[in-house]
């Protein structure tokens, strides 16, 4: 059960131990923690708790692997369409000159102003694209899953010495 507790999370400001986002402080066999500046106590053991940041961990770690995969689809979607509306407007622009249209004709006149609009749709999308930063996202995100999926490999190393130590069996302790 969480409540609030923010007046001990003040007055115990000193002693607490980070973890990005997340404050953590143990006193008296429970964890006070803190996420995102909102401080919340929970009565629980130390293994309950690293049990539920693992679970957390692991949650949160997928979710940005997903995230990741997403934008980097996305990225090339976008790259691919850019690349594929500059071909079309070559192309317009070598049909036009190939079958020599006659200067003024509305044909001509229908070539030249596609031309120049595929032209143009191409430089809007590419700067679109380029200002998302979609690529950079997607790895931000991936190397953040990483470290995540690391941190969670630590915490089930911490898990095992816990069950060594103090002989429980590991279904207990699994996800």
């Amino acid at each position: 059960m969480y409540r609030s507790g923010s007046a001990q999370c003040t007055e115990r400001a000193s002693k607490w131990k980070h973890l990005g986002h997340l404050l953590w402080l143990q006193a008296e066999g429970e964890f006070v923690v803190s996420i995102h500046g909102h401080c919340l106590r929970r009565i629980m053991s130390g293994k309950d708790f690293l049990i539920e940041l693992r679970r957390v961990a692991w949650r949160t770690s997928g979710a940005r692997f997903n995230a990741s995969r997403r934008l980097r689809r996305r990225d090339i979607f976008g790259t691919f369409s850019i690349a594929t509306f500059a071909a079309i407007g070559i192309g317009l622009t070598i049909v036009q000159r190939v079958y020599e249209f006659d200067s003024g004709t509305p044909l001509d006149n229908y070539f030249t102003a596609l031309s120049v609009l595929v032209g143009l749709f191409v430089i809007i999308v590419s700067l679109i694209e380029w200002g998302y930063g979609g690529a950079l996202k997607a790895d931000i995100l991936f190397r953040n899953a990483e470290r995540l999926a690391d941190f969670q490999r630590k915490l089930n190393e911490e898990l095992e010495t816990l069950q060594e130590d103090a002989g429980i069996s590991k279904e207990t302790t699994t996800r």
